[in-house]
């Protein structure tokens, strides 16, 4: 039987995720690992992409993330890890309102 290319788990020993719902464990069982640098707001001629529109703004680093993700061959749900950090968001502008990257691809 074949392995599929990524697992996710959590041993027992470990506490439970909870809601958060992540995984303690990200297991690569074939393939490349790609690393993808961090993206900003820009298209590709440079240009910034929706000034003073913090959800346009982020709509662009994802549609850039997967640009570079599908350069590499992958896809968004291919992505094990991701971090993503606002500069300068004002309230209501929260992590918990940017986009599944899992549902972009």
């Amino acid at each position: 039987m074949t392995k599929p290319p990524k697992e996710f788990f959590n041993p027992k020993n470990l506490i439970a995720p909870g809601p958060a719902g992540y995984s303690h464990v990200a297991k690569v069982n074939r393939g490349s690992i790609v690393y993808l640098s961090g993206q900003v707001p820009s298209d590709a001629s440079g240009k910034l992409v929706g000034e003073g529109d913090f959800e346009a703004q982020v709509e662009q680093v994802f549609a850039n993330l997967k640009i570079a993700v599908e350069a590499a061959g992958g896809s968004m749900a291919d992505i094990v890890k991701l971090n993503f950090f606002g500069r300068r968001c004002r309230p209501g502008h929260r992590a918990e309102n940017a986009p599944d990257p899992r549902s972009l691809h």
